[in-house]
């Protein structure tokens, strides 16, 4: 952001240039911020309660835009991209912001000095980015790993070719060509799902979404041993959202498909839905909460479990739980995922309200 945009005053002016106004262009769209050199905020333009959500008062004198309000997923990044602003003088990049009500917005985020101002005083500019700009644009490395994915396995089907053509039908090298063909189409219709934009409906309903999710596997429960708990607020039912029921049933299900995978027989796993009011911009979220006893997920690897066909299993694609991500964000939503070893994982989706019935 160039440093004419933010005046270095006393705070007691600051008011006076924060946001930005022009004669008969009205008010810019960003937040405006100063910090020093440890990212400990002094300054916060009004408008961040508007665009992000959050209560300015609770953020001047936090580290809030380096760590503390930034997605557990992209903390690496920011990390990352900050380790060189004090040389560069200057650094940007984009990534989430955890809001008040525990939902992200996608933002693109600059912070920089001016080489000639003695004080230590940082200038930062943030920009919310509609959801549809960066949600429903798929990510270039996302394509290209698909595609060095689907290429494996359709290699070994060409080296299986040759010697299948001296044997017998019956044989082993037909069971691995067979497994292989089914794993290439499952990968395809994976990612054809996890790529499709959603089929916008009036409303749907969120607790028909989730009975629906629940009842589709409640014979795999059987299967498996494990226990389901529910507990669903009756508040949850008069809820409605624009959004597409395909996608948010199939988010719910991908996930209890998860947490079955990882729960021994005789284990639980309780599903936990409730409606959170929020003062700030009088709205309102849905809070489901997924827990299982399973083995859990080492801290190392939560933040890369979102990540598509990044999985910790033998045999599995990781895509369920990324296509999960991916489909509530399409929702206005976002997925964390909280997880200890030997006793089990939590996946919680916030769920923006838009009206009830």
């Amino acid at each position: 952001m160039p440093s004419s945009s933010v005046k270095s005053e006393p705070k007691g002016q600051a008011d006076a240039v924060l946001p930005i106004l022009s004669p008969g262009v009205g008010y810019f769209p960003c937040v405006l911020y100063e910090c020093n050199s440890s990212f400990e905020i002094s300054y916060v333009s009004p408008n961040v309660s508007e665009l992000i959500n959050l209560n300015n008062a609770d953020l001047v004198g936090s580290r809030a835009f380096s760590h503390d309000r930034v997605f557990r997923d992209d903390i690496a990044a920011v990390d990352d991209r900050l380790k060189n602003l004090k040389i560069a003088c200057s650094a940007s990049l984009v990534h989430r912001i955890i809001d008040d009500s525990g939902l992200c917005t996608w933002v693109a985020h600059s912070l920089s000095k001016d080489p000639a101002e003695d004080r230590d005083l940082w200038h930062g500019c943030i920009v919310p980015i509609p959801a549809e700009k960066r949600i429903l644009d798929l990510d270039y490395d996302v394509v290209s790993r698909f595609i060095h994915k689907i290429g494996n396995h359709f290699q070994l089907l060409t080296l299986l070719i040759s010697p299948l053509k001296k044997i017998l039908p019956k044989s082993r090298e037909m069971d691995v060509l067979e497994e292989t063909v089914e794993k290439a189409i499952g990968v395809a219709r994976a990612f054809a799902d996890y790529s499709q934009k959603p089929n916008w409906s009036a409303e749907i309903s969120v607790s028909e979404a989730i009975a629906s999710a629940i009842n589709a596997r409640n014979f795999l429960f059987v299967e498996a041993g494990i226990r389901l708990r529910e507990d669903i607020e009756d508040a949850i039912k008069s809820v409605v959202l624009p959004g597409d029921a395909g996608l948010l049933e199939s988010a719910i299900g991908n996930i209890l498909e998860n947490a079955l995978e990882a729960t021994q027989p005789n284990g639980e796993i309780s599903v936990h839905a409730r409606l959170e009011n929020w003062d700030l911009n009088k709205s309102s979220v849905i809070v489901l909460s997924i827990v299982d006893t399973g083995c859990g997920i080492a801290q190392e690897d939560l933040s890369k479990v979102t990540m598509p066909f990044y999985s910790t299993k033998q045999d599995h694609d990781g895509l369920g739980l990324s296509m999960a991500s991916r489909f509530i964000e399409l929702h206005g939503g976002g997925v964390r995922v909280d997880s200890w070893l030997g006793k089990g994982t939590k996946v919680r989706i916030t769920i923006p309200v838009t009206q009830t019935r």
